[in-house]
């Protein structure tokens, strides 16, 4: 024999602990706890993943932003030459990262759906099927992180626009 299984409200983890030729001993409640740690293990695994995911998106948006701000400085020296203030100028810069972001979440939920759909399949065989279905506040709180990281990448590209100086930037379009 290699294994039994038995039902029984006794204590036979105590009994039977002790004999020689019985190697191992699970019990339910054994398995349970097992899974417990692998799903917390899990969460922070998950977790860890949505930090980095922030951070990258972070640094993406904000190094999109300061290629920008300094393509277009002659065009933002132009605007405050005609009386915009480097307040508007930040805001006009927020508007269009929030529209691109807009539009970026609109094309990442399909494209997160399929990537489920396929992580699915290729964890599922003819011993178990893997389902993981998204409830609709997951993609909820994928939006607001999204935007959030967003928000603060524009927030840091604050001081870059109030550091841009338009006056050189005017001096050497003339020049």
């Amino acid at each position: 024999m290699t294994g039994v299984y038995l039902n029984s409200g006794d204590r036979v983890r105590e009994k039977l602990n002790n004999l020689k030729n019985i190697t191992s001993l699970q019990s339910v409640e054994d398995l349970k706890n097992v899974f417990k740690q692998f799903l917390n293990l899990t969460y922070t695994s998950i977790g860890m993943l949505i930090i980095f995911s922030g951070i990258l998106g972070f640094a993406v948006v904000y190094n999109t932003t300061v290629m920008d701000i300094s393509e277009r400085r002659l065009e933002f020296s132009s605007l405050r030459v005609m009386g915009f203030s480097r307040k508007e100028i930040f805001f006009m810069i927020i508007r269009e990262n929030l529209v691109m972001t807009f539009f970026g979440i609109l094309v990442g939920i399909p494209v997160g759906r399929m990537f489920v759909r396929g992580v699915q399949e290729a964890f599922s065989n003819d011993i178990f099927t893997l389902k993981a279905p998204i409830a609709i506040n997951i993609y909820f709180f994928a939006a607001i992180f999204t935007v959030f990281f967003v928000v603060a990448a524009q927030l840091f590209t604050l001081r870059k626009i109030y550091k841009l100086d338009f006056i050189e930037a005017l001096k050497s379009r003339i020049s």
